[in-house]
């Protein structure tokens, strides 16, 4: 018996519906970043990278593939999880993992950290995602304002000595004042980093005053945004009763400018000088 063209119209048509009933009945749901964007600061330690589902939780387990990319290098400036999925389990809203920031030394500048989601699935199903929430990026600024200062430096300075208002130049290092000249003296110094976290540690305070007395005096050396500074508070006394004080500007990554003094309380006598570091 010949088959009615109708028959084949309704079972083209039944093939249609179970193929659009399926689609139907595939889960569709959003799973987003938390946040969009994050400002951290390089020493923060780590930031947490949440990935919700905003319509609320599912039955079975949710997969999501992500990439991560930036300016920011994994291994130097940050690391984190080796799998590039993560899994939320059924029930829950939400899952995070953390990126760990590493606080270098250097002067590097910001960077970035992209996070960005490129697959979710679901019970081996492909869950087809809308356009909003589908990347996070993270601007890691560099808590290190100025170079890194540890190391040898060759200075040249200028000492005076003052009493009751009047200032003298002197000589050091058995040189001899030249009548009508401002001598200059040079010699090294070093700065020291015993932990590699930017505690700097100056070798001498008065960079080379009293180098022909062999009197060093040593000490912590401050660095603000390069502004430099020793404790300055009195602690560091020079033959027992002369508080020394130091300040400094970094000028760039090979030049530094240095003032010290050192006086008796009332500030009518003491000494001091002036020099510039330059990298050696």
């Amino acid at each position: 018996m010949k088959a009615s063209p109708y028959y084949f119209d309704f079972f083209i048509l039944m093939c249609l519906i179970l193929i659009s009933g399926s689609c139907i009945r595939a889960p569709q749901f959003d799973v987003r970043l938390s946040e969009s964007e994050i400002t951290v600061n390089e020493n923060t330690g780590s930031v947490d990278v949440e990935f919700v589902l905003p319509d609320g939780s599912r039955r079975q387990d949710v997969e999501v593939a992500f990439r991560i990319n930036g300016t920011a290098k994994e291994g130097i400036d940050y690391t984190t999880i080796d799998a590039r999925f993560i899994i939320s389990p059924g029930g829950s809203e939400s899952i995070s993992f953390n990126i760990d920031l590493l606080n270098n030394i250097t002067q590097d500048g910001s960077k970035t950290i992209i996070v960005s989601i490129i697959l979710v699935i679901q019970n081996g199903n492909t869950i087809y995602q809308g356009a909003e929430g589908q990347s996070l990026t993270i601007l890691v600024t560099d808590d290190d304002c100025s170079i890194y200062i540890a190391g040898t430096w060759e200075y040249t300075a200028r000492y005076q000595m003052f009493a009751h208002g009047d200032t003298i130049q002197v000589g050091q290092d058995s040189k001899e004042l030249e009548d009508g000249v401002d001598p200059i003296f040079s010699g090294l110094i070093s700065i020291e980093d015993p932990g590699a976290n930017r505690k700097y540690f100056i070798s001498d305070m008065l960079v080379g005053m009293f180098m022909e007395l062999d009197i060093e005096t040593p000490c912590p050396l401050f660095d603000a945004c390069g502004i430099l500074s020793g404790p300055n508070d009195g602690s560091i006394v020079l033959l027992g009763e002369l508080p020394a004080y130091l300040t400094g500007t970094i000028e760039n990554d090979s030049t530094i400018f240095l003032d010290f003094e050192y006086s008796d309380v009332a500030k009518t006598g003491g000494g001091g000088g002036h020099a510039v570091l330059v990298r050696k």
